[in-house]
């Protein structure tokens, strides 16, 4: 994820559950995010990229996803450097 999506992460991370457009957790070394669609005017507010790992957890079947700066990286996906 970009450095600004790494960042709104942890800004939603740090709100209560129903002030966040998605369902997000901080983590040690990153974070737990939902992979639910989002609709509404919260839609608008997920980066391009976020939505993208979203959408390919959601064909994998999986509910979360845990972003960890030590995690391998997916094929297919983004890569950013910071």
């Amino acid at each position: 994820m970009s450095l600004a999506t790494s960042r709104l992460l942890a800004n939603w991370a740090s709100l209560p559950v129903e002030f966040q457009p998605l369902t997000v957790a901080a983590t040690w070394h990153g974070w737990f995010v939902s992979t639910f669609v989002v609709e509404g005017d919260d839609a608008a507010r997920i980066p391009p990229e976020l939505a993208e790992v979203q959408r390919f957890a959601r064909s994998l079947d999986c509910a979360y996803i845990l972003f960890d700066c030590d995690a391998d990286e997916v094929d297919g996906l983004q890569r950013f450097n910071w």
